[in-house]
C-alpha cells in the first residue's frame, strides 16, 4: 500500500474510529453492513501489520 493511499484510506477509517464506543454508534444511529466491515478489515491489519515491522526489533 503506498504512503498516499494509506492516508486516504486512513481518513475514511477515521470516520469510523468513534463508533467503537457502543453510545457513539447507537447516537449517531449508524450500523456498519458486512460489505463495510469486509472492505475496513483488511485495511486495519494492514496498518497494525505496518506498525508491527516498525518496531525496532529485540536483540
Amino acid at each position: 500500500m503506498s504512503l498516499d493511499s494509506l492516508i486516504k484510506t486512513c481518513h475514511e477509517l477515521r470516520k469510523y474510529r468513534n463508533f467503537v464506543h457502543p453510545r457513539a454508534e447507537i447516537r449517531e444511529a449508524h450500523a456498519p453492513d458486512r460489505d463495510t466491515l469486509d472492505m475496513c478489515w483488511p485495511v486495519v491489519n494492514a496498518v497494525l501489520n505496518d506498525l508491527a515491522d516498525s518496531q525496532p526489533k529485540a536483540a
